[in-house]
């Protein structure tokens, strides 16, 4: 399972180094006039050890970063939604412990727009909106078609 990969890096045009450390002069998308790495820099993603290394954090998570970002842009929120059963997403150990991808992304996400990125399951989606008043006519057949008890 993977977030979204950077597809040009399989088409050659990018060498995977990371802007933030060798400069946004080599990067594709800042050629072709994509303000990510402006995005990354105004909302201090940058300063984060995860996308200070010197491979590009976009090779593998370039949905979640230009979402995240876009959402941040316009003030908003970004809100992974996932299926609990999908471990690659993340994972829980007995002893409450968090592991998997979306553990390893928040770490990427500066303190002071933690607040801003969250994620919530497909079951405790289909879960409260069983709860409410709204949507009776059509929760039944979208959680039997996802498998959902």
């Amino acid at each position: 399972m993977e977030f979204g990969g950077y597809s040009v890096f399989s088409g050659g045009d990018c060498d995977e180094r990371n802007p933030v450390s060798y400069g946004a002069d080599g990067c594709y998308l800042h050629h072709i006039g994509r303000k990510y790495w402006e995005r990354m820099n105004e909302f201090d993603f940058g300063e984060t050890a995860f996308v200070s290394g010197s491979i590009c954090s976009f090779i593998s998570y370039y949905q979640f970063f230009r979402e995240a970002l876009f959402s941040l842009k316009k003030d908003g929120c970004f809100v992974l939604l996932h299926d609990e059963r999908n471990l690659a997403f993340l994972k829980v150990s007995k002893d409450e412990k968090e592991s998997s991808l979306w553990p390893l992304l928040m770490e990427s996400v500066p303190t002071e727009h933690v607040s801003s990125v969250g994620r919530m399951t497909v079951q405790q989606l289909a879960s409260a909106i069983d709860k409410s008043s709204c949507h009776h006519d059509w929760i039944d057949e979208f959680k039997q078609k996802y498998g959902i008890e």
